[in-house]
């Protein structure tokens, strides 16, 4: 009741094959005609906590492995953990795992979450995510390092009213062109989002947001949102009416 494990056996074969440009990037990419993926994973349950995890190995010889756990040590408390290690040669071509990039592939990673009900009304939502990756990917010229961090805080004040507030910081190495040659510096993305809902009737919604990104590569950039949304779902019809105008200035 408590222990659930399963194995996974999958074979690919294309009928062209995958021939890659001769870019680094492209070194340790999936390329020929067939492939072959083996794996294992497991999640364990025992009254307020879990632990999952998965492990695989492709024809490449190349391994993924993740790791995570999530307890609810309160009705209000809920924390959350994931580890994550994806070979550079692993080719594992449908997988979606928990991962920052695109592929499960060249990524280490480790993640944290919580999720705190302080008061009645609120609930507060935080994260961490700290990753590498080993090789060059498409957007950077050599092994890098990113990291983000999210928080958010909901505020539900009656059926008729709510909003919340959020921020956002990401930073990661990226390849930018200085001189003649590429170089990986580093890349801000830090967004602002203030969100209000407001419900006059039980066929009215209107929904206020006001967003701002602040942006930092080889030169600072700023972006301002707010958007007014009207949405009209009348009860004996079915139908849905929305409406929205929208202000926005960027860099």
């Amino acid at each position: 009741q408590n222990l659930k494990i399963g194995a996974t056996l999958f074979y690919r074969q294309f009928n062209m094959p995958f021939i890659r440009n001769d870019q680094l990037y492209n070194r340790f990419r999936f390329s020929g005609k067939e492939n072959l993926v083996a794996g294992a994973d497991y999640l364990y349950s025992k009254g307020k906590y879990q632990l999952f995890g998965e492990a695989a190995v492709s024809k490449s010889k190349g391994k993924a492995f993740l790791q995570g756990a999530t307890a609810h040590l309160h009705d209000r408390i809920q924390f959350s953990g994931l580890f994550r290690h994806f070979d550079k040669n692993y080719h594992g071509m449908w997988a979606t795992p928990f991962s920052e990039g695109s592929s499960a592939a060249n990524e280490t990673g480790l993640y944290f979450g919580t999720r705190i009900l302080p008061v009645k009304f609120v609930t507060l939502s935080a994260y961490s995510d700290l990753y590498r990756s080993e090789w060059i990917n498409f957007t950077t010229a050599g092994p890098s390092n990113g990291w983000d961090v999210f928080t958010q805080a909901d505020f539900r004040l009656s059926r008729k009213v709510q909003f919340y507030l959020r921020y956002k910081n990401e930073e990661k190495e990226q390849k930018f062109r200085v001189k003649e040659k590429y170089e990986d510096l580093p890349e801000q993305f830090r967004k602002s989002r203030f969100h209000f809902q407001y419900n006059p009737s039980e066929i009215f919604t209107l929904k206020t947001r006001l967003e701002h990104v602040f942006y930092k590569g080889m030169e600072t950039e700023n972006g301002w949102m707010i958007f007014q949304d009207v949405q009209v779902a009348p009860a004996k019809v079915p139908l849905n009416l929305s409406a929205r105008i929208a202000w926005f200035n960027t860099e």
